[in-house]
C-alpha cells in the first residue's frame, strides 16, 4: 500500500458518488481532454481532437443529456485521510 511506503497510517478511506455535470458538450469535451490525458496523449496530435470528439459522441448517444440540456457523469472520488505516527526516537 501506498500509505504505508511513504510512512503513513490510514485513519478513514472512503469511496464518494460524483455527479459530474457540464452545462454544454464543449465543457465534456474540454474535460475528456484533460482528465484523460494519460490515454488520449498516445494518440498522434493531429488525430487527437477527432477522437476525443468521437468519445464524447459515443458516451452522449448512450447518455444524453437531460431535460434541462445538462450532461452528467457518474463518478466516483477516493478520499483519503492519513497520519505519519511521531518517530519516538526524535522525541
Amino acid at each position: 500500500m501506498l500509505l504505508k511506503h511513504a510512512g503513513m497510517e490510514p485513519i478513514r478511506m472512503e469511496l464518494i458518488p460524483k455527479d459530474m455535470k457540464f452545462d454544454t458538450k464543449d465543457g465534456l469535451v474540454s474535460w475528456v481532454r484533460t482528465t484523460c490525458l494519460p490515454f488520449t496523449s498516445i494518440v498522434p496530435e493531429e488525430k487527437r481532437d477527432a477522437f476525443i470528439e468521437g468519445i464524447v459522441e459515443q458516451y452522449l448517444s448512450k447518455n444524453p443529456a437531460d431535460i434541462d440540456g445538462t450532461i452528467h457523469i457518474k463518478s466516483v472520488r477516493l478520499e483519503i485521510e492519513a497520519i505519519k505516527p511521531v518517530l519516538n526516537d526524535l522525541i
